[in-house]
């Protein structure tokens, strides 16, 4: 097996997936949540957040965001619900910029949810890029490193590791 740079263990990781859970659990408390995964390489954070909450969870794995033309926005195009008076999640695994998913945000709230929640495992946004946009829920920070592993993969690799490593690729 590779060397690698751990840069999140295993154990820290589920601590901190739990402290999330737990948060967002009392922040929604007695509301149905419907979450958004927000990409592919969210899903095993999304589903260990999931495993840990004992809030009541409607979970949408629709990945096509990528396709998405916000000048002609259809919701029915990426949510299988529409957002109109729900408590909406969006739950994304690693940013870099964050553009993207404060657009979605803006989006289901001008679209009539009741409130419109982010969480992010590892806000990866340098200071200067996008400072003024934050997320409600965050993992970790780590602005210095490109990181690999718990589901985000380097050229479809190491996305299968329980832990997040440094990628020098």
């Amino acid at each position: 097996m590779q060397d690698f740079n751990i840069i999140l263990t295993r154990e820290q990781i589920q601590n901190r997936v739990k402290d999330i859970a737990k948060q967002i659990d009392n922040d929604f408390r007695d509301k149905k949540i419907y979450a958004f995964v927000f990409s592919r390489k969210s899903f095993i954070f999304a589903s260990d957040l999931f495993r840990e909450m004992k809030s009541d969870i409607y979970v949408d794995f629709s990945f096509k965001l990528d396709d998405i033309n916000t000048d002609s926005f259809n919701f029915e195009d990426i949510l299988s619900f529409s957002p109109f008076g729900k408590s909406i999640l969006i739950v994304e695994n690693l940013i870099y910029e964050g553009n993207n998913i404060f657009e979605l945000k803006n989006i289901i709230e001008n679209c009539g949810a009741t409130e419109v929640k982010t969480c992010v495992f590892v806000d990866s946004r340098t200071e200067e890029k996008n400072s003024k946009l934050e997320f409600d829920y965050v993992g970790f920070s780590s602005q210095s490193v490109k990181l690999a592993g718990y589901g985000v993969d380097v050229n479809k690799h190491f996305g299968n590791l329980p832990f997040f490593v440094e990628s020098d690729i």
